[in-house]
């Protein structure tokens, strides 16, 4: 398991979905809101929580052949 953060600017609405964009058209699952949510794809599960201007990103399982910095990569992008 592994949690990082991400800030992000404009409203929380918008960042969740340009995020459930990016994970659709990466043929991920992608649940939630402006408060919190899952996410899952291609081995990859986990979840997040919006507090104010920052994202906090918690992948609690990867295929164990992805190194965490693509993985950590991969998941920020959604959120950037």
């Amino acid at each position: 398991m592994k949690t990082f953060t991400t800030t992000f600017s404009g409203s929380a609405s918008d960042l969740i979905n340009k995020a459930k964009n990016a994970a659709a058209n990466a043929g991920a699952y992608f649940n939630g809101d402006e408060h919190g949510g899952d996410f899952s794809g291609k081995g990859v599960n986990g979840y997040y929580r919006v507090n104010g201007n920052i994202v906090e990103i918690t992948i609690t399982d990867k295929p164990f052949f992805a190194p965490w910095a693509m993985v950590e990569s991969t998941i920020r992008s959604f959120f950037n």
